[in-house]
This record gives structure tokens, C-alpha cells and sequence, in this order.
């Protein structure tokens, strides 16, 4: 997870030179608790419009079908925007009623995009404004990121194999366009590995009827051991990874080069270096830029929940193995594996891959193997193994519990703030965690309003204290050398960006924008997203069987041990009792602390921080390859 989500309300962090680090935090502490007000204000406000909506009107999703309804006293229904909460279609009569500083009713003649939405979405009351920022919180909270749109005739430089599938009924185009490196391409970073690189082109879906995504990736294969090679066996099962890094909004490209790839980037930014520790040592692994607009990825740049999210994936992995089918199998194969906000997006993916297989089989009956041939169109069974987050953000509602122990009690006894603003700190947790529990207690104009404003109350009072000391987020041991991020990803984005790497890998230029690490705009559109919880995936999953692994680094802050740790404890599934009286033991001879029963795995890993596979390598590889080998932790 990045720290973008408070780097938006820096301003909260700045204060006078006369001011006290405790002066400070007590006015953040009592912002925090303004917010609470304003969002116990508003709620009461649209609550009592929301329960008498008209039904003619509710069920419309967008401008244009709201405006081709009419109310039960024949008038026009008209469609209604909000920043506060969800947008709406309203009876004519209670849209004159509702709260301005809520609410902005427009007119029929507004405009309306190609995919129906509005596009006056980026429209916010003044009045609405105005009471953020007498909380406490400026105003770059409500205003709209802007879209990328691109011209999609427009053909590629660099020529690519195209694969095209329609898995839906309605017309729907899935499209692999892909390039397996050779010759020279090959040593573009590791020539031992056969790589894959391209894109996933959908036109149109649930979500985009009339708009396109592009979703670019990188594959490499596992590099063959000497064994292997006397070996020749084809009929092993290579099990194959797919990794997302979160954000969200920052690219799985960075972390192939400069976590668990096959190569990192040279200091001078136009070379690589062969990664000894690269996780293709033990899996193929597939780095995915995900959603359009994160990295070489482009298209229509709306998705914000991850719902959108796991649809697209899942179409991505069909169009990848039909294309490929060599890298499949007919037993559990697929590890789906994600970083930091990757606990909202590995967990939606993986669960909307196994909601899908049971669909497939059902339908078919059967389950393909590698060398199977199924009709083009025909979705496939893709047999999962593995769920593993690392540091990641996955049940917000306990893991905010856990940022003032974070900063007073961990396990290296650093005390980043002293008792007093420990305390202090401690006080808001109640009404932090008990918006987190109106967000996920529907999808609806209140619950949505909730997730919006535990964003902003809960950042601002359990994190942004943590910011004001200039430690790194992702490392309570060190200094934030250059925010936001904390780390000079320069090198990478420079050899990403050249030319001769674009071609190679087949990128869009005409179309992509030039690689940066992550995408705050994207970032923005996940705020009702960010406080939504997954446990209750995750726990879908292991009860089937579905091997999985949560591990933390323990010197990282923003999504820390302690709170990863708790959210596993407290998970309701079939064996909670029989984890939580598992006795924790030592892993790979002092590199971790791993709790283990009947599946599911919390692992500690010992002097990490956010980025595991950056601060412990070879840890991490020896950890990804017990987990995809279905060795006991």
C-alpha cells in the first residue's frame, strides 16, 4: 500500500515551527474527530431521502437510463451527483429536496459519455467543500483525477502475435497480443528464461460496454536447474505465479526489477544485472500492470473496486492460457500472489478464479489438461493452488488497530512517538474502526460515505502521526529519503522509458504513457475501495483447500505484522481454533516465525520491511519456493 493515501492530506502534517510534535498531533487527533462529525451530519441528511427514494427511479445506474425513466407522478426522473456518496436516480420531487451541500441535480441536457457515465462526475458542491475543509481536509480530497483517453485504431510499432477470444455472449472481444523474446530480445534481461510480453485488449464489459483496456504483462519462464535439464521431464507440473503490486495505482513492473524478477536495473539506467534471487528460480512467474493506466497498461482508466479489478484479471488468465496452453495443468498450478494493496487485489482475483472454475465445470463437466483442446471460445478451468499476500492490506477494520502498537510496541522496540502521543493516538481508534464497519456493512449512499470518510478519519489520526516523524513507512528503521515513495526508483523508469526497451517489449507507444511507478490518480479512484475488507474471501479459499500464505516483513509500518497477524487470528473459517492454538516456530533457521495449520500460514519475516523480496532476497525466494512446492512452514 502506498502512502499516497496520506500523502493527500499533508497539509494535515504541517505545522508551525513553535509547534510541539504533541500540539500537532492533538490537532490531527481532533480533525480526525471533526470528520466524524461531519460524516454523522451528513449521513442523517441523505438517510432520510434515500429510505423514501422512489423505486421507477432507483434501479437506474446511469445518466441516460435515469432520464428515460419517469416517476410515479410521470415526471422525469433526474439523475443526481455526489462526491459525498454514490450518485443517484431520483424522483423528481426529492431531488428538489435533497441537500445541496450534498447533492448537484442535473438537467437533461447534460452530457453523458460513450459508457453512460456522467461526465460531470467531477462536480462537488461548494458547500460540501467547504465542510471537508473546515474538518480539517483540504481540498485536493474532492476534486476528480482526470482520464486517459487514447485513440484505439491507431495501430502498434512493434508487430505482435494476436489471439482473439469471445468468452461472452455479448459480443465482447478478448484480445492476447503477445511477443515471445528471442535473439537479441532475449538477453533484454535474463536470456537463461523464455519470456512473454504484451498486452490483454478487451473491448467492452460489464463495466466498459463501449470503452477498451489494455493490460500489459511480462512472463518468464523458471529457469531450468542443471537436474532439470538431464532431467527433461515434460511431464512436471511447473507451478506458475502470477504477482500484483498494489498502490493501487503502482506497476508490477517494478517489482520484477527491483524485487523478486530475473534481472535489476544498473545504476545508469540503460543495463540490467541477472537477479540470483529472482522467483523464477522456482515458478514461471507473470508480472501484471494492472488497472489500465498503471504502468505500460492503458485504456479507459475507471476502474475503482475490485469487482472491476478480478473481472478483468480473470479474462486476462483465460486469454493468457488459451494462448499458452503449455503453462496450465489439470492439477492446482495457478499461485495468485499480491504486494501491499495486493491484499485487496489477490484475494478479489483469486476468488473470482475459483468462482469461475466451479462455473466452468459445472457447465463442462470436466477440467482441461495441458494438452487438451477446447473450443477457441470456451472459458477453461484453471486449477488454483495458491493465495500468498505480502504486507498487505486486507481486513482494514483490524489491521487500523494496530498502527499506535506499531509505532510504540514492535518487536524491535522502536518507539517512534512517545507515551503521550501513543495514547492520544490510541483514543481514535474506536471511531476510526467503527466507520470501517458502517463501510462494509453494505454497498449503498451511506455505507459508501463511510468507506470515504474512514479514509480521510483514519489516515489522518493513526498514520499521519507516523508520517510527522519523517521515518519511512515502509521501514521504521530508516529516514524517508524522497517522498512519497521513499525510495529513487529513477534507474528503473529511465530503462523502462528508453526506446529500445519499449520496442522490445512491445509496447504501445502511440497509446501507453510513459512508465512511472505508480499512478496517484488511480490511486484517488479506489478511496470507497481502500476500507472494504476480504478476509471473508480469503476464507472462502482456504476452506477449499487453496494453500495460503500472508507474510509481513516486520519492520514495515503500513501494513505492518502486528495487524496482519491479528486479521489472521481473528478470521472466521473451518479451522480458526485449531490456527490460533498452533504454537508459532522458527522458519528457515532464524527467517522467520511462522503459525500454521490446515492450510493457511502467517509468516514474520524477520528484518523486512514493505518490500520483503527487496530487504531479504533470499528469504523470500526460499520462502515463494516452499510455498508453490507445498512444503510445510
Amino acid at each position: 500500500m502506498t502512502f499516497e493515501g496520506v500523502d493527500i492530506i499533508q497539509s494535515l502534517s504541517s505545522k508551525p515551527e513553535t509547534e510541539t510534535k504533541t500540539e500537532a498531533m492533538l490537532v490531527k487527533v481532533t480533525q480526525a474527530h471533526n470528520l466524524v462529525v461531519v460524516f454523522l451530519s451528513i449521513s442523517v441528511l441523505v438517510a432520510s431521502v434515500v429510505q423514501a427514494q422512489d423505486p421507477a427511479c432507483f434501479s437506474a445506474t446511469s445518466q441516460r437510463a435515469c432520464e428515460s425513466k419517469t416517476d410515479s407522478d410521470s415526471q422525469s426522473c433526474v439523475w443526481c451527483l455526489s462526491r459525498a456518496v454514490s450518485n443517484g436516480c431520483f424522483a423528481t420531487a426529492e431531488a428538489a429536496s435533497l441537500p445541496g451541500s450534498v447533492f448537484h441535480c442535473l438537467t437533461s441536457d447534460s452530457l453523458v459519455s460513450d459508457d453512460g457515465s456522467d461526465e460531470h462526475s467531477d462536480l462537488v458542491s461548494a458547500d460540501y467543500g467547504s465542510q471537508l475543509r473546515g474538518a480539517g481536509v483540504e481540498e485536493s480530497l474532492v476534486e476528480k483525477e482526470s482520464m486517459h483517453f487514447h485513440d484505439k485504431d491507431e495501430p502498434h510499432e512493434t508487430k505482435m502475435k494476436t489471439s482473439s477470444y469471445s468468452f461472452l455472449d455479448d459480443g465482447i472481444q478478448h484480445v492476447l497480443e503477445h511477443k515471445k523474446h528471442e535473439g537479441s530480445d532475449a538477453d533484454l534481461c535474463d536470456g537463461s528464461s523464455a519470456s512473454i510480453s504484451g498486452y490483454m485488449s478487451l473491448t467492452g464489459s460489464d463495466f466498459d460496454k463501449k470503452n477498451d483496456k489494455h493490460l500489459f504483462f511480462w512472463m518468464f519462464e523458471k529457469r531450468p536447474s542443471e537436474e532439470e535439464v538431464a532431467d527433461d521431464d515434460d511431464d512436471e507440473v511447473i507451478p506458475f505465479v502470477v504477482w500484483l503490486t498494489g498502490g493501487p495505482g503502482c506497476s508490477s513492473t517494478l517489482a520484477l526489477l527491483s524485487e523478486n524478477g530475473p534481472c535489476s536495473v544498473n545504476e545508469d539506467g540503460t543495463s540490467t544485472t541477472v537477479n540470483p534471487y529472482s522467483w523464477t528460480e522456482k515458478a514461471h512467474v507473470l508480472w501484471l500492470d494492472q488497472p489500465a493506466g498503471v504502468g505500460f497498461s492503458y485504456g479507459t482508466e475507471n476502474d475503482k473496486n475490485e469487482e472491476m479489478v478480478g473481472e478483468d484479471a480473470y479474462y486476462f488468465l483465460q486469454a493468457f492460457f488459451k494462448t499458452y496452453p503449455e503453462y496450465a495443468a489439470s492439477v492446482p498450478f495457478l499461485n495468485i500472489v499480491g504486494e501491499s494493496y495486493g491484499g485487496h487485489y489477490a484475494p478479489a482475483i483469486a476468488h473470482r478464479v475459483w468462482v469461475g472454475n466451479q462455473e466452468v465445470a459445472q457447465k463442462q463437466g470436466d477440467i482441461i489438461t495441458d494438452d487438451a483442446e477446447s473450443d477457441q471460445d470456451e472459458l477453461i478451468v484453471l486449477p488454483l493452488a495458491g493465495l500468498a499476500i505480502g504486507n498487505g492490506l486486507t481486513d482494514p477494520e483490524e489491521q487500523y488497530k494496530w498502527y499506535p502498537e506499531m509505532m510504540y510496541n514492535n518487536s524491535h522496540g522502536i518507539q517512534v512517538v512517545g507515551e503521550a502521543e501513543y495514547e492520544m493516538i490510541k483514543q481514535m481508534v474506536p471511531r476510526c474502526t467503527s466507520l470501517i464497519h458502517k463501510c462494509n456493512s453494505g454497498d449503498n449512499f451511506i455505507s459508501n460515505f463511510a468507506c470515504q470518510t474512514a479514509f480521510v478519519v483514519c489516515n489522518s489520526a493513526l498514520t499521519s502521526p507516523y508520517q510527522m516523524t519523517g521515518l519511512n513507512p515502509y521501514d521504521i528503521r530508516i529516514k524517508c529519503e524522497v517522498p512519497p515513495l521513499c525510495y529513487d526508483f529513477s534507474k528503473v523508469e529511465n530503462w523502462l522509458n528508453l526506446p529500445s526497451t519499449k520496442s522490445a517489449l512491445g509496447v504501445a507507444e502511440n497509446h501507453a504513457h510513459s512508465w512511472t511507478s505508480c499512478n496517484f490518480g488511480i490511486n484517488m479512484k479506489f478511496r470507497v475501495d481502500w476500507m472494504k475488507t476480504f478476509g471473508d474471501s480469503v476464507s472462502d479459499l482456504v476452506n477449499d483447500g487453496v494453500r495460503t500464505l500472508i507474510y509481513a516483513g516486520d519492520v514495515d509500518f503500513i501494513c505492518n505484522y502486528l495487524g496482519n497477524q491479528a486479521w489472521t487470528l481473528k478470521m472466521s473459517w473451518d479451522y480458526q481454533s485449531e490456527f490460533q492454538a498452533a504454537e508459532p516456530h522458527d522458519w528457515n533457521n532464524g527467517g522467520g516465525l511462522a503459525r500454521s495449520a490446515h492450510g493457511l500460514t502467517f509468516l514474520q519475516v524477520y528484518d523486512a520491511g514493505h518490500m520483503v523480496p527487496s530487504d531479504q532476497p533470499e528469504v523470500a525466494m526460499d520462502m515463494i519456493g516452499d510455498f508453490v512446492s507445498g512444503k510445510e512452514f
